[in-house]
């Protein structure tokens, strides 16, 4: 376990994590309820996903058992995922249309269902 990081520590990346998946599972109705001065969606899907798998802190997750290691793998199945969308893909007017989009929310929903998460509200 790496000792630089508290337990208080392995939450708030958890609830990082959960937060980044959140986003992805959320239809772009409740994105665009997200949007504000200071919060862009569209940013938001692509930062906060970027941040919750830093190798580092995404391993202290797991030091931490704060999810089961047996779902590390699919985890990482969704991020490559994720990252596979191509760039002109990003914006509002894909998020409800393009397959890309709708089988990452599906995945998203999944993973989120197997891993325990029962909110889908973004915290």
């Amino acid at each position: 376990m790496d000792s630089n990081y508290t337990l208080k520590q392995a939450e708030d990346f958890r609830l990082n994590l959960i937060n980044a998946i959140i986003l992805f599972a959320s239809t772009p109705e409740y994105l665009d309820s997200l949007s504000g001065p200071a919060f862009d969606p569209l940013f938001e899907l692509d930062t906060d996903l970027d941040f919750a798998y830093n190798e580092v802190l995404f391993e202290v997750i797991f030091d931490y058992k704060l999810i089961d290691s047996k779902y590390k793998e699919a985890l990482l199945v969704f991020k490559t995922k994720a990252d596979s969308i191509p760039d002109e893909k990003w914006t509002w007017e894909l998020l409800s249309d393009s397959p890309e989009w709708n089988e990452i929310r599906k995945d998203a929903n999944e993973l989120l269902d197997i891993i325990g998460v029962k909110t889908r509200k973004y915290n």
